[in-house]
């Protein structure tokens, strides 16, 4: 299902790395998750799923400057820093994939260097 694969982190790295975090961002209309950010709606998933849209539109200019071996390490950092907030509140199958996906990317991140400039990103979640 779409759904699953736009929670799923791997998936969206190759889509990334294979067009554009444009053809990513633009993946999500084919579904309905154009739930208002701070508005629940009666389905979750859909919210999760508008948020993360959100995360990644606002994190196109440091994808788009990022070497294409560099894309899924900014991604991680990112995501993390921008919905880590979100996730770790209340607990849906989307959060919990989500939840996963970057805890599963976390591990394989590097250690940060003096010079990322994705670093502050991490303290920079969405704001609604």
């Amino acid at each position: 299902e779409l759904k699953e694969l736009l929670l799923d982190l791997d998936w969206l790295k190759a889509r990334i790395l294979t067009s554009s975090c444009s053809d990513a961002i633009n993946d999500f209309s084919y579904i309905k998750a154009a739930v208002p950010l701070g508005r629940q709606g009666s389905d979750s998933t859909e919210h999760d799923l508008s948020l993360l849209r959100k995360a990644l539109a606002f994190s196109v200019q440091a994808l788009n400057s990022s070497s294409s071996e560099d894309v899924p390490t900014t991604l991680c950092q990112q995501l993390l820093g921008r919905l880590l907030p979100h996730i770790t509140s209340n607990t849906t199958e989307a959060r919990t994939l989500l939840r996963d996906s970057l805890a599963k990317a976390l591990q394989d991140l590097p250690p940060p260097s003096s010079s990322s400039s994705s670093l502050p990103m991490l303290l920079t979640p969405l704001q609604p």
